[in-house]
């Protein structure tokens, strides 16, 4: 949603909640104005710290579910608590809670809109950030093997199997004819570039942006008839998911999701070309550790 619209309910949540606050000083029980006070006084250093959309969708949902409430009190016929000389009414639900008895019911009364709201606005924020994390590629079965920091001994990355690269892949549905020659060399440039560009994004960006980075990637892609431009992004990928599970398992963290994910579906982004070999994962696999070992070995050393 725009960004004015955050603006606009941070306004009415700040207000809403220091007027129950001032409310509930005046009438009791004087604990919902604390509550109500603590919301008011930093909602807003919150709004300006996290900015974070979600925080402030769950905040809104639950001042919602509180208006609500007061909604369906009010229609309930149901007063404020009036205070006399010598009587004092208690016919909210609000002052049930200061003084509960075995009937009302008060507390949960009060405290249950607000909390179900709360529930339900959490439980979408995960089910969206879930889905956000998964890859947007269906996962084809491939598995890529483990990489530990040891493989990065520079003996085992012997350029061989780029003898093997196909010279000519094209896409299905595309004559052939059209395709565009693509050399060895500039087979290894595309994916040489797009190790020094991850190796650039995760210096300044980190993991999220290179997230941000591979989807648009793939997007672009997607696009082009031009296999090489899918390789870049496998390598990008590759590269991603090497440094991130050396980083991880220094730390003793899992691994990060998206790039796990990434890993499983590779081959299937070459599923639209018809000449592309069954092992240019594997030969993109050897060049990207190949540029990748030496900032290994220092970072290991």
């Amino acid at each position: 949603m725009p960004y004015g619209y955050y603006q606009f309910l941070r306004l009415i949540v700040t207000g809403y909640a220091a007027y129950v606050s001032y409310v509930y000083f005046r009438r009791g029980p004087s604990q919902w104005g604390w509550a109500f006070g603590t919301v008011a006084l930093l909602y807003n250093p919150m709004f300006v710290i996290t900015m974070s959309k979600e925080f402030h969708t769950v905040v809104n949902l639950a001042v919602a579910g509180l208006v609500l409430f007061e909604f369906y009190r009010l229609r309930g016929g149901a007063g404020p608590t009036v205070i006399e000389p010598d009587v004092v009414q208690e016919s909210s639900p609000l002052a049930d809670a200061a003084n509960p008895t075995p009937a009302s019911g008060g507390f949960l009364r009060v405290v249950s809109p607000p909390l179900l709201a709360l529930v339900v606005g959490t439980a979408v924020i995960a089910v969206v950030s879930y889905v956000k994390s998964q890859p947007s590629t269906q996962d084809t079965g491939f598995t890529q093997p483990e990489i530990s920091p040891t493989e990065f001994s520079g003996s085992d990355d012997a350029l061989a199997p780029l003898a093997e690269f196909p010279a000519m892949s094209s896409p299905v549905g595309k004559p052939e004819s059209s395709e565009p020659v693509s050399t060895l060399g500039e087979f290894t440039d595309k994916v040489d570039g797009a190790v020094h560009e991850f190796s650039r994004i995760y210096k300044t960006e980190g993991l999220s942006g290179a997230q941000n980075y591979s989807r648009n990637c793939q997007a672009a892609a997607k696009q082009s008839y031009d296999i090489l431009e899918t390789d870049f992004c496998t390598a990008f990928d590759m590269a991603a998911v090497l440094v991130d599970h050396s980083v991880a398992t220094d730390l003793g963290m899992p691994q990060d999701e998206y790039f796990k994910g990434r890993a499983l579906a590779l081959d299937g982004d070459y599923a639209r070309f018809n000449q592309a070999s069954q092992n240019r994962t594997e030969i993109i696999w050897q060049e990207v550790k190949s540029v990748l070992a030496p900032s290994m070995q220092q970072s290991g050393g």
